[in-house]
């Protein structure tokens, strides 16, 4: 099904308004639905579009929010027509609507926890976020308490079983103070959309925090 033939079953949607729920968005019915490379987009019979990533990331938009759609490049700045998406699959306009949605979204969340949340406390006692773990686990030359140092070896054990480009990500995302690079530039150099970083990036820092927050416990 091509974007303009939804738009002709479903017609545009009158916007949701600010901020509903995940419930009441999902308590509307289903028009049809595709998952791709982690994330999941529905559109629903009354033409709103819901496009989830990860467990709890999702924003709300309508068929009408997805028009031309503009980007930057070396060469400058970029448009594709409506009316070009009108002719492609569906997924196509409302995935780059969701994925520069939620990089939106996700830059907002990360700057407001930046300065108004305390560090997280850790099961043993200890503080620190997430990205303070992965720093630490990338820096050898960090000093560590005892019980850090084998948070540590078990990280690395981890990341030694990722592929390059699993590695590489995480790594330009620890270094972000030291090279100032934001994830927009981390994105573009790795050619991948800015929702795509955010999204990798938390699933990789999850799986390492899970593993070492067990690890722990078993010791």
């Amino acid at each position: 099904m091509t974007l303009g033939e939804l738009k002709k079953a479903v017609g545009f949607g009158k916007r949701p308004g600010e901020n509903p729920g995940l419930r009441k968005v999902r308590a509307q019915e289903v028009f049809v639905k595709k998952e791709l490379d982690g994330a999941v987009i529905s559109v629903l019979k009354n033409g709103w579009v819901l496009y989830e990533s990860g467990s709890s990331s999702f924003t709300v938009f309508t068929l009408a929010d997805c028009g031309d759609y503009t980007y930057d490049t070396p060469e400058g700045r970029m448009t594709i027509p409506e009316e070009e998406f009108d002719g492609m699959d569906w997924p196509v306009r409302l995935t780059l609507e969701g994925e520069d949605r939620a990089a939106h979204n996700a830059e907002r969340r990360e700057k407001r926890s930046r300065a108004e949340l305390k560090p997280p406390v850790f099961e043993n006692g200890s503080t620190g976020s997430r990205e303070m773990l992965l720093e630490s686990i990338l820096d050898p030359t960090k000093p560590l308490m005892e019980e850090e140092i084998t948070d540590r070896l078990l990280a690395q054990e981890i990341l030694a079983s990722l592929s390059p480009q699993q590695r590489e990500l995480l790594q330009l995302v620890a270094d972000r103070k030291e090279t100032g690079m934001s994830m927009a530039q981390i994105a573009e150099k790795l050619h991948i959309s800015t929702a795509t970083v955010y999204r990798r990036t938390e699933k990789l820092r999850e799986n390492i925090r899970r593993a070492v927050e067990e690890n722990r416990k078993l010791g």
